[in-house]
């Protein structure tokens, strides 16, 4: 068999509806800039996020084609409480606050 190439892109919503809570996340964090010194950060194995306690959730969020993701993670409509970050790459780990899962 051949090589696998994962690229995952775009958001990714998460929802407990019952206990009024929420992550998101932004896939492929990838970012290039500049013209005659060319500077990258981030990855397109890698994702940045939050979780937080929403304004109360009534129904569960629409989901599909034209749906708008927040592009600042700190400026989110229905944020009520930050609970905590989400940062991680899909081939290495996921760190929610200060603790690695894998």
């Amino acid at each position: 068999m051949g090589e696998r190439t994962i690229e995952p892109t775009g958001d990714m919503l998460f929802e407990d509806a019952s206990n009024n809570l929420k992550a998101i996340l932004h896939f492929n964090t990838f970012q290039s800039s500049g013209y005659w010194t060319v500077t990258t950060e981030g990855g397109k194995d890698r994702f940045i996020g939050v979780m937080y306690k929403a304004k109360d959730i009534k129904e569960n969020t629409k989901m599909g084609k034209g749906i708008q993701f927040p592009t600042n993670l700190e400026e989110i409509p229905d944020m009520d409480q930050k609970i905590d970050t989400i940062e991680g790459s899909i081939i290495e780990k996921l760190d929610i606050g200060k603790k690695t899962y894998w």
